[in-house]
């Protein structure tokens, strides 16, 4: 049976974004590799008060710290309203093999947005478990 071996979940709050260039929400840190063989499940959970205009939203994680890491999730537009305030969520599972470390990164990048929009509140929750 699978146990937790390690979580790490980090917050961030009054972030703006820069009208359709990607920002970094979240970074979850370094999370050791206890074994040879772990699987990394990371979460990311953004809310947003979208500036006027705005129809989409694009959130990705990325392995790393930053907006330059491997994408392995995400990229995909997902249509919201302007001018209102919504939350999104992504997750994605992966098999780590023989690495010392894993770091993850959520990102946001609104679509056609006139101005700045604000991340109210945005978390990257990482675990590893065995097996």
């Amino acid at each position: 049976m699978s146990a937790i071996l390690q979580k790490q979940v980090t917050s961030a709050a009054a972030l703006t974004t820069s009208a359709n260039t990607e920002l970094l929400c979240a970074y979850s840190g370094r999370m050791e590799a206890n074994f040879p063989t772990i699987r990394a499940i990371i979460r990311g959970w953004v809310q947003v008060a979208f500036a006027a205009s705005t129809t989409g939203v694009i959130l990705r994680l990325r392995r790393g710290n930053g907006i330059t890491g491997t994408v392995v999730a995400g990229g995909n537009t997902q249509l919201v309203t302007a001018s209102t305030t919504t939350q999104a969520s992504i997750w994605f599972s992966e098999q780590l093999l023989n690495v010392e470390f894993a770091d993850y990164s959520l990102t946001i990048q609104t679509v056609a947005a006139g101005a700045n929009s604000t991340v109210n509140l945005a978390q990257i929750e990482v675990e590893s478990i065995n097996g």
